[in-house]
């Protein structure tokens, strides 16, 4: 601030200040050195904006593209997702759910939501009545439920969240690049509401680095398919097998084998 004042320059900063609470906030100043005809400072226009949430969701967004970046599986940036949303989202519970090829949902990432319920929902199937993270996947829409004690899409699951507190939820699913619904991502909450301007911000560049995740892993067991079995066939080809008998080597079950391995040049051309 002193040196925009002596050199005379219109500029903005962003600076940490501290409420009396002890909470910190994110300031940014639009600062106007005002002069005379002779250059003399005469006063400061200075315009402060609390610019804390848009800081917040720009620390999120770096700090779970650098864990995508990483070799980290899905599940576990999911989880760390998880975690940092409950962080500057205080009053949300957040879990994230995937679907797999026989539209059963499977919950790879979750923060204080109890293992419990993920153990109790996974392998369950997509619907109309599946829940808020099941409907949402199976109209590809958003689904907000207000009240899940008497609400019908919650009656096979109420009683895995509302001894938890929780009594409401809003989730959206997460929809790849060529339109397939990957998942969704549900934001619980312990009062009868929708979610606030801040949390639909935050689920919305949630949902979007969830699918880059998502896109992320489908590239990432395609590379693996395709190094460990045959695009003619689909069979297991040599380097699975031989990362098979690696792990069966030394079992009781496996002592008296032996393997006679037959390699076929031109393989191609005979099919």
């Amino acid at each position: 601030l002193r040196n925009i004042v002596n050199d005379r320059i219109k500029s903005e900063i962003e600076f940490r200040a501290r409420q009396h609470d002890g909470k910190d906030i994110w300031i940014s100043a639009a600062v106007t050195p005002v002069t005379d005809q002779k250059e003399q400072l005469q006063s400061i226009i200075m315009i402060l904006s609390d610019i804390t949430y848009e800081k917040e969701l720009q620390n999120l967004q770096k700090s779970v593209v650098c864990a995508l970046t990483t070799s980290l599986p899905f599940h576990e940036v999911a989880d760390f997702m998880c975690r940092r949303i409950e962080l500057i989202a205080p009053d949300v519970v957040a879990s994230i759910v995937s679907v797999d090829s026989q539209k059963r949902v499977h919950m790879v990432g979750r923060a204080s939501l109890p293992a419990s319920v993920m153990e109790a929902t996974n392998g369950c199937s997509i619907g109309p009545l599946a829940g808020s993270c099941g409907t949402a996947i199976f109209t590809g829409e958003e689904v907000s439920v207000t009240d899940i004690e008497h609400d019908p899409r919650w009656t096979l699951w109420k009683d895995l969240v509302l001894p938890l507190g929780l009594v409401a939820c809003w989730s959206k699913p997460m929809v790849l690049s060529d339109g397939t619904v990957a998942g969704a991502i549900a934001f619980y909450f312990r009062t009868k509401r929708e979610p606030t301007d801040w949390e639909r911000r935050i689920h919305d560049e949630c949902c979007h680095l969830g699918t880059l995740g998502l896109e992320r892993e489908n590239t990432r067991r395609h590379i693996t398919q395709l190094a460990r079995y045959d695009a003619l066939t689909g069979l297991p080809n040599l380097a699975w097998l031989q990362s098979y008998l690696e792990k069966m080597v030394g079992q009781s079950a496996w002592t008296n084998l032996t393997v006679l391995l037959i390699q076929v040049d031109h393989v191609e051309g005979i099919t």
